[in-house]
């Protein structure tokens, strides 16, 4: 097992020497290759997002639909039964027992904690005709005092997912946005919190859309994840008019929240072990290393996902 020094104590020496694809690089590929594009004229406007915004006079705005997330830090590892392994992207090894993956691949091993993500995007496990899991994001909220604003939440959107309508909307507090054109950083990664692993999460430039930190829960479909200081910054596609991405979520996951989470029992090795456990640093977790951070005193992990988006109509 690879030995890291506490990411708390020098976190100039966290380093781990597993290389991965670029996420984004394959999401980029994937999407020009088979997705069409959603609700949009192709034709070149000054602001890629106003489309999607609600009419000041009233009316219904556009809507996202994140079509790919993959956790990038911190990691998730925990005993196998073929020692501590980081489970976070890929396959890993099993003892057999117990996995992530579906029954065809139990014999090689088990798909990690971002295949499900994605297969809870993408997939209709009980056949109702609506994906598992559908984060949106939904422009429909009115100006406030001439701001912009923006619901994060879920919505039932119809199978398949390249191909979707989304209806019965449930959305959280709206928070504000802000559209960025100038050749400045819209999001990344808060200095000292990233621990190294890669692929790095996304850095998100302009132009884009930014949201202002507001406190959320974030809804991965296998597990809902109360967090501090959401933000989340998506730039469009310049090939494929619709998409988003690279697109990035950064927010703050207190220790004592995490003790408090608990998997659910369908997911093999992960199931009912709390989501402390999964991260290095928490109780009960496997790593010799720490990837804890600080945040206003308290003990907890800044979590990044990379995520892609698209727009999507509204069912009536």
């Amino acid at each position: 097992m690879n030995t890291r020094p506490s990411k708390l104590d020098s976190p100039s020496a966290r380093r781990i020497g597993r290389l991965a694809a670029a996420w984004t690089a394959a999401v980029v590929m994937i999407t020009a290759l088979v997705l069409p594009a959603h609700g949009s004229d192709g034709q070149a406007i000054v602001d890629p997002f106003g489309h999607l915004a609600a009419p000041e006079g009233g009316g219904s705005g556009g809507a996202l639909r994140v079509f790919a997330m993959a956790l990038r830090d911190p990691h998730i590892l925990i005993d196998t039964g073929a020692g501590c392994q980081d489970v976070t992207d890929g396959f890993f090894e099993g003892d057999g027992d117990g996995n992530l993956g579906p029954p065809a691949q139990r014999d090689q091993g088990s798909t990690a904690f971002n295949n499900l993500l994605r297969m809870h995007l993408e997939g209709d496990a009980d056949f109702d005709g609506v994906l598992d899991n559908s984060p949106v994001l939904d422009f429909s909220v009115l100006p406030q005092n001439g701001r912009r604003e923006i619901a994060l939440g879920s919505a039932a959107c119809a199978v398949p997912w390249t191909q979707t309508a989304c209806a019965q909307f449930s959305l959280q507090g709206s928070s504000q946005y802000q559209v960025l054109m100038a050749s400045e950083t819209c999001l990344e990664g808060l200095p000292g919190t990233l621990a190294g692993y890669a692929p790095v999460p996304n850095t998100v430039r302009a132009p884009c859309f930014v949201t202002a930190p507001r406190d959320r829960t974030l809804d991965l479909g296998i597990v809902q994840i109360p967090v501090t200081r959401l933000r989340l910054a998506v730039t469009p596609l310049a090939d494929v008019p619709g998409y988003y991405l690279p697109g990035l979520v950064r927010g703050f996951l207190a220790e004592s929240v995490a003790d408090q989470i608990q998997m659910p029992m369908n997911l093999g090795d992960l199931s009912g072990m709390t989501l402390s456990a999964l991260l290095p640093g928490g109780a009960g977790n496997c790593a010799d290393w720490d990837d804890r951070d600080i945040f206003q005193g308290e003990t907890g992990w800044w979590l990044y996902f990379d995520l892609g988006a698209y727009e999507v109509p509204k069912a009536r």
